[in-house]
């Protein structure tokens, strides 16, 4: 048998040539598509992940963005955790927050950097319910299989106002008059001074206890005495230095130097223009027996 060859045109053959190549899996790894190129702002925005992201007093989700107070973000995190139940106290809701960005795992987490967030100005606590139980084998009928426990049925929330903070403050009593006329100044008499500043003390904290007794928040005052200068210092709220000054002020010869300088931290620094009682001026110390800061 002949084989019969038959003439193919040169054009031909160079096209199919060309998409041979074009078809090749070296020419393709070497000219990318365009579905492979790298979404780098899709990406930026995932690998962000923030679960709260406040800035500016705004709340930002979906491109939107609303108030950052307590009342809108405790919707926002009931959408988040739905088996959670979220109860806010009245005042609660109009607590604003400020900058926060935040990746939450659970809702505790949530709940602790808004508080922060807020300046303190709520408290926050989880009530959990027991379990649903299985009637028949009387086990729990859920298991968290991290940890192996009942995973509870759901949990309250309870969101309350913070309590204020306390205001501290400081009044200074000259105890030299006092000292004068019971005969109780001079080095020799110093056992003397400090009986009557004890007595003088026991009074103040009987009567704040009589009248402020049913109220355990407020602090009790504190006492100070500074020898060189038959100074008397006391500390605490104003409810105590209001009683320190109506007590001591009734004693003879005793007058005060400075009024109330109240402050909400929770210690003030002694003054340091008097050196204590009983002590050097190189280690100003509080008298034996009486504590600035109870």
């Amino acid at each position: 048998m002949k084989t019969i060859l038959y003439p193919v045109p040169l054009a031909s053959v160079l096209c199919a040539a060309s998409l041979g190549l074009l078809s090749s899996p070296l020419l393709g790894q070497q000219t990318p598509s365009a579905s492979a190129a790298p979404q780098t702002s899709t990406a930026a925005t995932t690998s962000a992940g923030y679960t709260l992201d406040i800035s500016n007093g705004q709340f930002h989700t979906e491109g939107k963005t609303v108030p950052a107070t307590m009342g809108t973000l405790a919707d926002v995190l009931r959408n988040l955790y739905p088996k959670a139940n979220i109860v806010l106290a009245p005042g609660v809701q109009d607590i604003q927050i400020g900058d926060l960005k935040l990746r939450a795992s659970t809702l505790g987490v949530a709940l602790e950097g808004l508080r922060v967030a807020s300046g303190d100005a709520f408290t926050w606590r989880e009530q959990g319910f027991a379990p649903a139980i299985d009637q028949t084998t009387g086990q729990p009928m859920a298991i968290d299989q991290t940890t192996g426990l009942p995973i509870k049925t759901t949990a309250l929330y309870t969101l309350t106002p913070a309590a204020p903070r306390q205001e501290r403050g400081l009044a200074v009593f000259n105890m030299r008059g006092y000292f004068s006329q019971a005969g109780a100044l001079g080095d020799k008499q110093e056992d003397k001074r400090y009986k009557l500043l004890q007595g003088a003390n026991t009074i103040v904290s009987e009567a704040f206890r009589q009248l402020y007794g049913s109220r355990p928040q407020l602090d009790q005052p504190g006492f100070s005495y500074y020898d060189d200068a038959s100074l008397s210092i006391v500390t605490g709220p104003p409810e105590a230095l209001d009683v320190a000054r109506k007590v001591l002020l009734a004693l003879p010869g005793v007058t005060t130097t400075r009024t109330i300088e109240t402050s909400p931290q929770n210690g003030i620094p002694v003054p340091s223009f008097v050196r204590p009682y009983g002590t050097s001026s190189k280690q100003p110390q509080p008298a034996p027996g009486f504590n600035a800061n109870p």
